[in-house]
């Protein structure tokens, strides 16, 4: 590459530096916590082993694209797409930062990914966690949060036309 600007020759880090740099504000100061850190930075490294330590402003989405069609089949499309999202993260901070002028990560397409399967508590836990209710309320978000498998968030938005009521042991 060509650079008329010298100043952008050496501003760009390599893939390897460029986590430790999206980890921190313009004033310098970490604004992530150390998981997401830990996280970008073991993103980015799986990259720079695969692509070279180029500069960021050097990866293309075509580089991208190829490095995430490769990690797909050596991973499963959950752990391929977690990695493919750090590098977004870090891209999207730096282009925030002024660093990059757009995001590579921007144009590449996530893999599908199998849906979960929920997880239910036992039913030991279910009547331990009914027993331990304070009240009839509590009770009933028990009840209502076992019976229908919805999350906290689902409960919060149900309305009572959708609701079927029932009694158990007279309550």
């Amino acid at each position: 590459m060509l650079f008329t600007d010298t100043r952008q020759l050496f501003a760009a880090p390599t893939l390897s530096e460029a986590a430790q740099l999206a980890a921190v504000n313009s004033a310098g100061i970490p604004d992530i916590t150390a998981d997401t850190r830990r996280w970008l930075t073991y993103s980015m490294t799986r990259l720079a082993r695969s692509v070279g330590d180029v500069r960021i402003d050097e990866l293309t989405p075509q580089m991208l694209h190829e490095w995430h069609t490769d990690l797909a089949a050596t991973s499963s499309a959950v752990t391929a797409n977690s990695l493919l999202r750090a590098v977004a993260v870090v891209c999207a901070r730096l282009v925030e930062r002024g660093v990059l002028a757009a995001s590579p990560a921007r144009g590449v397409p996530y893999l599908p990914e199998p849906r979960r399967k929920p997880k239910a508590v036992s039913s030991d836990t279910y009547l331990a966690m009914r027993r331990a209710a304070g009240n009839a309320r509590d009770r009933a978000l028990i009840d209502a949060l076992w019976a229908t498998g919805c999350r906290v968030g689902g409960i919060l938005s149900m309305s009572l036309p959708e609701l079927e009521f029932w009694t158990v042991d007279g309550e």
